[in-house]
C-alpha cells in the first residue's frame, strides 16, 4: 500500500475536513494518508482556532519553535522515509522542509509542495530569493488557486506536475450550520447585542493581527456612523490585537466584540449581518461571507492571499483604494443602496457554489494519484 504524509506545523479549524475526506478518499484507492503535525506558536494558540486529529490519520508532534517563532523544528524523520509521497506545507521556517526538499533533488524522495507559490506579505530578500530558487525542485505542486498555477508557470515550473485545488473550506456545514439558526435564535442574538432589525450591520471575522488592518477597520467604522444611522459593527475572532477591538467596544456601544466563535455560534453573526468588512489581508473567510449571502468589502492590497481571485468588484463585493475615505464611501453607499446591496447579496451566494469541499477533495485526490502513478 502507497503511504502519503502531509507535514503541517498545525491543524487550523477550517483545514480538518479536507484531511478527514482525503483520508477517506484515499483509502478507498488503497492509499494510506497520515497528517504528521505539532502544537501552534504563541502566536497562532491565542487565535484559539487551532484543532487535533484523530489518531487514525493524525500524527501529533512536539514543535520546536526558535527566534521568536520564526523557524519551526519537527522530529519526524522516519515518517520522512517511509512515505511514498510527501506533501509539505510551502514556508520556509519548517527546517524540515530543507532537507526533505534535497532528498527530492537527489531523486530520493517523492515530494510535492501545497502552497501559495509565492509570499504575498512582506519577506526578506533572501527568504524570497529562496523560495523562488526552490519552486522547481520538487516533484509536484498543489496549488491553491489558477493564479498560483500562473505564477508557478511563469517561474518555469512544468504545467503538468501542477494540480490547482481551488483552495477552500467546507461550506456544505457553513450551509447547514447557516440554516440551523432560526428567527427565535437570531432575535434572541440582537437582543443580547441590543441590535434592531432594521439597523444595518458590517462584521469583520477572522484572526486579531496587523495584515488585517483593524486600526483601519475601527476608523472607517466611525466615520461610516457618523453618515449611516444605527450602522453597528461585530468583530468575530481572537488574535494579538484584540485588545483595541476590546478598548474600541468599551468606548462604543455598537462596537461588538464576541471573541473566537465557531460552528452555528458563529454562524449567528453572519446571519444577522449585511456586508462583509475585511481591508486588509483577505484569506479563506471570503468563501464563508459568499456561503452567508454577505458581499465582501476589501482594499486594493499585494497582501491579499490567492483567494482574493474569487471577489469579482462590483458584482459579488467591492474592492476600493486603501484609504478610510474610499473604504468609508463605498460602505456607507452600499448600506444605503439596499437594492444593490441585495443584488450583491444574491451574486455572493452564486460564487460560492463555485467553490467547495467536494471539488477540492476530488482535485487534491486526482492529483496525488497522478503523482504517484508516475
Amino acid at each position: 500500500m502507497k503511504q502519503v504524509y502531509v507535514f503541517h506545523g498545525m491543524v487550523k479549524q477550517y483545514r480538518a475536513p479536507l484531511f478527514a475526506r482525503l483520508y477517506e478518499e484515499l483509502g478507498e484507492c488503497g492509499i494510506a494518508f497520515k497528517v504528521v503535525y505539532g502544537d501552534p506558536s504563541t502566536v497562532e494558540a491565542k487565535r484559539g482556532d487551532n484543532v487535533e486529529l484523530p489518531q487514525s490519520y493524525g500524527h501529533k508532534i512536539h514543535n520546536y519553535w526558535l527566534f521568536a517563532d520564526r523557524l519551526v523544528v519537527q522530529p519526524i524523520l522516519s515518517e520522512v522515509l517511509k512515505g511514498d509521497l510527501v506533501i509539505l506545507e510551502q514556508a520556509n521556517k519548517f527546517v524540515l522542509n530543507h532537507f526533505v526538499v534535497l532528498l527530492s533533488m537527489l531523486g530520493l524522495k517523492r515530494v510535492a509542495f501545497f502552497g501559495h507559490g509565492r509570499n504575498r506579505q512582506q519577506g526578506g530578500r533572501f527568504s524570497e530569493w529562496y523560495k523562488k530558487a526552490i519552486l522547481k525542485r520538487v516533484d509536484w505542486w498543489f496549488a491553491y488557486t489558477q493564479g498560483t498555477s500562473q505564477y508557478l508557470v511563469s517561474q518555469g515550473v512544468d504545467q503538468d506536475k501542477i494540480t490547482v485545488v481551488q483552495n477552500s473550506v467546507d461550506l456544505s456545514k457553513f450551509k447547514s450550520e447557516l440554516e440551523m439558526a432560526t428567527c427565535d435564535d437570531l432575535a434572541a442574538l440582537r437582543t443580547e447585542l441590543h441590535i434592531m432589525e432594521w439597523e444595518p450591520v458590517g462584521l469583520y471575522c477572522g484572526g486579531l493581527h496587523s495584515d488585517k488592518k483593524l486600526s483601519f477597520l475601527l476608523s472607517a467604522a466611525k466615520k461610516v456612523r457618523e453618515r449611516v444611522a444605527n450602522f453597528q459593527l461585530i468583530v468575530v475572532g481572537g488574535g494579538v490585537e484584540s485588545g483595541q477591538v476590546e478598548v474600541a467596544a468599551r468606548d462604543a456601544d455598537w462596537i461588538h466584540y464576541v471573541g473566537p466563535k465557531f460552528g452555528t455560534e458563529k454562524a449567528r453573526y453572519f446571519r444577522i449581518s449585511d456586508v462583509f468588512l475585511c481591508p486588509g489581508l483577505v484569506g479563506l473567510g471570503i468563501l464563508d461571507a459568499f456561503c452567508a449571502g454577505l458581499p465582501l468589502l476589501t482594499t486594493r492590497l499585494p497582501i491579499h492571499s490567492p483567494e482574493i481571485e474569487y471577489l469579482e468588484p462590483g458584482v459579488n463585493g467591492l474592492m476600493t483604494e486603501p484609504e478610510i475615505k474610499s473604504f468609508t464611501d463605498a460602505l456607507a453607499y452600499l448600506l444605503m443602496d439596499r437594492e444593490r446591496l441585495s443584488r450583491m447579496s444574491q451574486a455572493a451566494q452564486e460564487s460560492a457554489a463555485r467553490y467547495g469541499m467536494d471539488a477540492m477533495v476530488q482535485r487534491f485526490k486526482n492529483g496525488i494519484v497522478e503523482c504517484l502513478a508516475r
